[in-house]
């Protein structure tokens, strides 16, 4: 019977804050978790005390009700003596060797562990306790392993013993729950995702562009994923400055044979250095004489910028569960679709078909696709009913819909792909276009030289979503070729010669993320033994820096050629990212030093061909040795939907600085990002696509309005991307002043925005202060101290909001 269910809805919080409570990719958890309980008491489960709106559901599980002001507390659902807790959970001495006795000092008063959240008749809306670790970087720079600490292990044993769940329904990406220590699959009951989930049927809400992860939550946690649908994306447009760019170049254009011609030269001149525009487009200086050719050049390039950032694809606002997207959203998704080859469906994108044909008619090209439907299609509330039943939801694809329209309509039990199947032959023809174009410009910027030495990042996602586009990027770099079998396993390489190759052979340190490497562990062992390969062949060592380097690391290891050929890394088994954006997002670092240190020490853990069944060997020696080499970092962008500042992954795994840093000569090596999210892939250096990355997403009206639109979950986001910029000044130094100066202009200077943003969100609004001054204060902005006493009393003003204090 409905009437009897009951239902444990996990939100997340991270980092832990109360502004932070709901935290998942793109979406309103709020406003989602409302529109759910509303659609299951039409079905008869009982929600007695459901308030009126989300609004009030968010006060109800925000503020503690027994406290006499606006308590820093979140609502304390239960309250579990020591006893009780050990009694209910059999595995609560195997964490007292991380965490001490119980019941220690995260989601406790001292004596009772605490379990935070609200519950609705049968319907319990609790806070998935954090990992614990986040503001001890000391415990984070030697934890090659961890445990769940005691609160963490009481909340899921409250929902299992005393409130009695049926089921669990985690809501949104991602969780602290399956990336606990235990073993990477076929959980045993000494691991602990094993342990916390106990007997409880999971559910699981998770981005439909997100199927790595998706799966570490299946394997890891038993979940039945049900994909939600991540925002529509639209061009980013042009605002401000930009604007005025774009209307001054349209004028230039007709008026640059008369006389006014240099005269609106020099205003765009002028314009393009006030945008900041002179980072990213050589200028001549303001008064220079120039020709007629010269301007026109210049203008040129200036239009290519701002077409450039005009054109980029964001995702605007947050989606709310059980809402398809507005007409207008669903076309624009539809364009987007429709711009993308298929040729696995021997289908031509729009551009191509405009370029070739002539009187077509595009809205017959539109409704010949079957994508629209699929779009407006509404079955994310449809197969939660489903599962909560115990019945089948059918499962599809994940990855970015607009790549694969397949993963359309939402609501299926997210699959990846066959990993032995990657990389594609369509991969492998990306991915040399991509490393062709990264060789020539670290050329162009390194007067023609060749890099020796490239380090870059495989992600479980970006593969599986592109069929092994990255990883087909090192085998590229090396010079050789994946050879599949008559299955379409791909279980060897052959060499591409010399001569073929027309270059040199790169060299490379793969680090590898712990989803990766969980995911395609035989493909880690096809780099190794493809790497090693390379390093024993009898070329010449200007010709083979596979060979070169890993000869040099020999003899000063003193080990054979294969061992110190050793390049494909990650972290040690069952465990999962660098930690540094857990330092980073929680502000708990000293210094630089401190973060490379992190990083070495948890991911300098090597995968060995030679002896596969050992899992991953820590070898931090070859590790620092290879990095060393590095003249180059690079990382791939494959989704229109994240970028480098939407998430913290791929600042955590940056090691430009890191680099500079183990470099005899100290040099910085050059830092690219591969943009892969259009037709015509683009290598830009870290610094330009930071700089797109600002203007399209931070400091665009479009954006953040569409972010604020969505309220308390919107200032977060906003606060989210600020630190992360902070991130990528900490791992790379590639953050412009500017961006900070702007970042500090529209929402702290601009008073209506202040307001607003203090008064839906006080939690996020004081993380976001206190990170301009963190900024300010570990020297990656430099501003007046004008704008530093603003933000100081700022904080302080938050402070006493937060705590109910009235001045």
């Amino acid at each position: 019977m409905q009437t009897e269910k009951k239902l444990a809805i996990t939100v997340f919080s991270f980092p832990p804050d109360k502004g932070n409570v709901g935290t998942a990719a793109y979406l309103n958890v709020f406003s989602s978790i409302f529109s759910v309980l509303k659609e299951l008491e039409r079905d008869g489960y009982n929600v007695e005390g459901l308030p009126e709106t989300s609004e009030a559901l968010i006060e109800d599980i925000l503020h503690d009700k027994e406290a006499q002001f606006s308590s820093p507390n979140l609502n304390i659902a239960y309250k579990m003596g020591v006893r009780e807790y050990q009694s209910l959970t059999s595995y609560a001495t195997a964490l007292e060797e991380n965490w001490g006795k119980p019941p220690g000092n995260l989601n406790s008063d001292g004596e009772n562990l605490l379990v935070y959240g609200k519950q609705y008749g049968n319907v319990f809306i609790g806070v998935q306790p954090t990992f614990g670790y986040e503001g001890d970087p000391m415990r984070l720079l030697f934890s090659k392993s961890a445990s769940p600490h005691h609160g963490f292990a009481a909340y899921y044993s409250f929902v299992e013993k005393i409130f009695k769940a049926d089921a669990v329904l985690h809501f949104g990406t991602h969780g602290s729950l399956e990336f606990m220590p235990g073993k990477q699959v076929g959980m045993s009951d000494a691991c602990f995702p094993d342990s916390l989930i106990g007997n409880i049927p999971n559910v699981y809400y998770y981005a439909a562009n997100n199927p790595s992860e998706a799966t570490i939550a299946k394997r890891r946690s038993y979940a039945n994923t049900i994909s939600y649908l991540t925002p529509p994306a639209e061009n980013a447009g042009l605002y401000k400055g930009l604007k005025q760019l774009s209307e001054l170049i349209s004028s230039y254009q007709s008026l640059k044979d008369t006389g006014r011609g240099p005269q609106i030269v020099s205003s765009i001149i002028s314009t393009a250095r006030q945008c900041n525009l002179d980072k990213d487009v050589e200028l001549p200086e303001e008064g220079e004489e120039i020709s007629a050719k010269e301007r026109d050049l210049v203008v040129g390039k200036v239009y290519s910028k701002i077409m450039e950032i005009e054109s980029r694809l964001l995702p605007c606002g947050l989606h709310v569960i059980g809402e398809p997207p507005s007409a207008m959203e669903a076309v624009a998704t539809l364009v987007n679709i429709a711009a993308l080859d298929r040729p696995e469906d021997e289908i031509s994108s729009l551009p191509s078909i405009l370029a070739e044909t002539v009187g077509r008619n595009i809205e017959d090209i539109y409704r010949g696709r079957d994508c629209l439907k699929l779009i407006v299609a509404d079955n994310e509330l449809g197969s939660l009913k489903q599962a909560l039943e115990g019945k089948y939801v059918e499962p599809g694809p994940g990855g970015d819909p607009i790549r694969n329209p397949k993963v359309l309509p939402t609501g299926k039990n997210i699959h990846a792909l066959d990993p032995q199947s990657i990389p594609t032959t369509a991969a492998m023809q990306s991915a040399k276009v991509v490393v062709d174009r990264l060789i020539e410009r670290q050329k162009a910027d390194n007067g023609g030289k060749y890099p020796e030495t490239v380090a870059l990042v495989l992600w479980g996602t970006d593969n599986i979503k592109t069929y092994g586009e990255s990883l087909a990027q090192v085998l590229w770099m090396i010079g050789v070729m994946p050879v599949a079998d008559t299955f379409g396993r791909v279980n060897r390489v052959e060499l591409v010669s010399l001569e073929e190759l027309g270059r040199p052979r790169i060299d490379v340190v793969v680090n590898c993320s712990g989803v990766f490497r969980d995911l395609f562990i035989n493909q880690m062992n096809l780099l190794d033994r493809a790497v090693k390969m390379v390093a024993e062949l009898d070329e010449p060592a200007d010709q083979n820096f596979v060979r070169k380097h890993a000869l040099e690391q020999a003899e000063a290891l003193g080990v054979d050629i294969r061992e110190a050929a050793t390049r494909i890394f990650s972290n040690a088994s069952g465990s999962y990212s660098s930690n540094i954006n857990l330092a980073v997002e929680n502000s708990s670092w000293n210094d630089e030093k401190q973060l490379q240190d992190m990083y070495l020490s948890r991911k300098s853990f090597a995968f060995d061909c030679d002896a596969p069944g050992a899992g991953m060997a820590e070898k931090r020696k070859v590790f620092e040795m290879a990095l060393s080499t590095a003249e180059a970092t690079f990382q791939n962008l494959d989704s229109s939907e994240i970028s480098l500042t939407d998430v913290s992954h791929y600042f955590d795994s940056d090691p430009t600085n890191l680099v500079q840093n183990l470099r005899k000569d100290k040099k910085k090596p050059n830092a690219y990002i591969a943009d892969t999210t259009t037709a015509n892939a683009q290598v830009r250096t870290l610094s330009e696509t930071v700089r797109l990355d600002a203007r399209t997403k931070l400091l665009n009206p479009k954006w953040y309005e569409g972010m604020m639109s969505t309220g308390y979950e919107g200032v977060r986001e906003i606060e989210k991307r600020l630190t992360n910029t902070v991130g990528w000044s900490a791992t790379s130094g590639q953050v412009d002043n500017w961006v900070y100066e702007e970042a500090n202009s529209t929402f702290i200077q601009d008073e209506e925005m202040l307001n607003k943003l203090m008064n839906t969100n006080p939690n996020s609004f004081r993380k976001m202060v206190q990170t301009f001054l963190e900024a300010n204060g570990r020297g990656y902005w430099e501003t007046s101290q004008d704008n530093i006493e603003k933000l100081k009393q700022l904080y302080s003003e938050v402070e006493d909001k937060i705590e109910g204090i009235d001045r």
